[in-house]
């Protein structure tokens, strides 16, 4: 194995978690929302239905 090599493979380990990390991220957000949403409760962002969305803000009427 080259250094170059071994370089490559670091770097393919490091995208790899990040990607991982990101997804779980994502995944873990988008659940909470949606957890909020069955609960109802006031502060929560709207993700799983957005056509039930409070009112815009961009275009009033």
């Amino acid at each position: 194995m080259t250094a170059k090599a071994n370089q490559v493979k670091m770097v393919k380990q490091v995208i790899k978690q990040v990607v991982v990390i990101v997804a779980t991220v994502c995944l873990i957000s988008y659940i909470w929302s949606c957890f909020h949403l069955i609960l109802g409760w006031p502060f929560s962002i709207n993700k799983c239905h957005p056509e039930t969305e409070t009112p815009n803000m961009e275009n009033p009427p």
